[in-house]
């Protein structure tokens, strides 16, 4: 049980960033971001390239991986998303499932249809700390999880660009009156989110093993659940959401390890975003409409 707890803090965690550069998109575009998960897969791509095949060490490998991820993410903000700015917020969602379609076609087309390996940046046998087993890349996991997570915190409620992001989320046509630049703030929302997908799959990736097109769409789809559950409207409660995904699938996973229900998890996550949209649509930290 502790062991799955541990493995279900470190998980629910990288949800939490993937379900950050949602509710980041969400609130600063209106529209869900299918291509999220995508992008990281792609970038991890780049990463794998770099280590494996060019021998480069994985610090440059995955500084690559983000940088590429953020340069996607700004080109298709400036070549879809403001140009679609007075359009219907499904038209820019169908846009984001476009991208996604690239993304895959790429990957299968450059990258090919079998899995690649990606040693993890840190090997080693771990450590025992409070009876539980932690391994290196786990820690390193928690570490970077937190860090980015109260960095971000802090940089959006206390730097001035922070707040304008946050107001342009609220009101825009306020924002405007006042001199905040919303293209600036639409492209560093966008290319926030891709740079937080980048590092929730260099993250996630050992604990998957292998580099392969579309590995994360479960993940995107529990990225999403956690978003759901959270509170699309809230950051905070997006990144508790994938706490409470990560926990609750990793619980479920250890009790029933020698059972036949093998998709009870995703099953309890989907009738928990069910109940959420039934009984609180704004999810639990969200704000009313």
């Amino acid at each position: 049980m502790a062991q799955a707890l541990v493995v279900g803090l470190i998980t629910g965690g990288i949800y939490g960033l993937y379900a950050l550069g949602l509710v980041l998109v969400y609130k600063g575009s209106g529209v869900l971001n299918f291509a999220q998960a995508e992008l990281g897969t792609f970038s991890l791509f780049l990463c794998q390239v770099l280590v494996t095949e060019r021998h480069q060490p994985y610090l440059v490998g995955a500084g690559a991986a983000i940088l590429a991820a953020v340069a996607m993410g700004i080109v298709f903000e400036r070549l879809a998303v403001w140009p679609l700015r007075a359009a219907p917020r499904i038209t820019v969602a169908v846009a984001t499932i476009a991208l996604l379609s690239l993304f895959v076609a790429l990957e299968l087309t450059v990258f090919g249809v079998l899995p690649r390996q990606l040693d993890p940046a840190i090997h080693g046998v771990g450590w025992r700390i409070a009876g539980v087993i932690v391994t290196p890349t786990q820690m390193l996991s928690l570490v970077l999880v937190l860090v980015v997570g109260l960095g971000l915190a802090a940089f959006l409620r206390f730097t001035d660009f922070g707040l304008a992001v946050v107001a342009a989320a609220q009101d825009q046509e306020a924002v405007r009156f006042v001199g905040i630049r919303l293209a600036r703030v639409s492209l560093f929302t966008w290319g926030l989110a891709a740079a937080l997908s980048a590092m929730a799959a260099l993250l996630i990736q050992p604990t998957v093993g292998v580099v392969s097109p579309s590995a994360f769409g479960g993940i995107f789809i529990n990225a999403l659940g956690a978003a759901l559950i959270g509170g699309l409207t809230s950051m905070p409660g997006a990144f508790a959401g994938g706490l409470v995904v990560g926990v609750a699938e990793a619980e479920i996973r250890h009790l029933t390890v020698h059972s036949s229900l093998v998709g009870l998890p995703e099953l309890v996550i989907f009738a928990a975003v069910v109940a959420t949209l039934l009984f609180r649509p704004q999810g639990l930290l969200g704000e009313r409409a």
